[in-house]
């Protein structure tokens, strides 16, 4: 089943959504920060190689090596990795039958076929006829997790 999504008129966010949000969220920041380890491993090894410094003696990342802005960027991904959300509104897991995302029994149905190759033509679609909500930053937010992710080795996936 698919479900419509449309932009609150009042910016209210959908928390029975922000559940699922937060565990992707958690992912694609585990993702991230291992990716960015794997970075700076590359640049630290490109800076003892390139400067014939011993391996054995450099045993964390410096100044010299790793710009200002890289590690800030590195620590948010880790902070990310703690952070407890707070915002899911007294939910502790997902549930897609909620009536926050579930706004309708009723639903369109048509035959059609999968959305990348082989497009092969087996499927049976079902859309919800009545929209769930979702306030402006969790757009956001889902567009981040979907056209933004790289996986640990720093490959994009989408």
């Amino acid at each position: 089943i698919s479900i419509l999504m449309d932009l609150d008129p009042d910016d209210k966010p959908n928390a029975a959504l922000q559940v699922a949000l937060d565990r992707f969220q958690k992912e694609w920041d585990t993702d991230m920060a291992e990716c960015e380890a794997k970075q700076r491993k590359e640049r630290r090894l490109g800076a003892i190689l390139g400067e014939g410094i011993d391996a054995t003696q450099m045993k964390q990342s410096t100044w010299l090596d790793e710009p200002e802005e890289e590690e800030v960027k590195f620590q948010t991904y880790l902070r990310g990795l703690q952070d407890d959300r707070s915002n899911q509104g007294g939910y502790t897991y997902f549930n897609p039958w909620d009536s926050e995302i579930m706004r309708s029994i009723y639903f369109f149905g048509y035959e059609g076929s999968l959305t990348e190759p082989p497009c092969t033509e087996f499927l049976e679609w079902r859309v919800m006829d009545t929209p769930t909500t979702v306030s402006k930053a969790q757009l956001f937010q889902m567009k981040k997790l979907l056209f933004h992710h790289v996986d640990g080795s720093c490959k994009r996936t989408s």
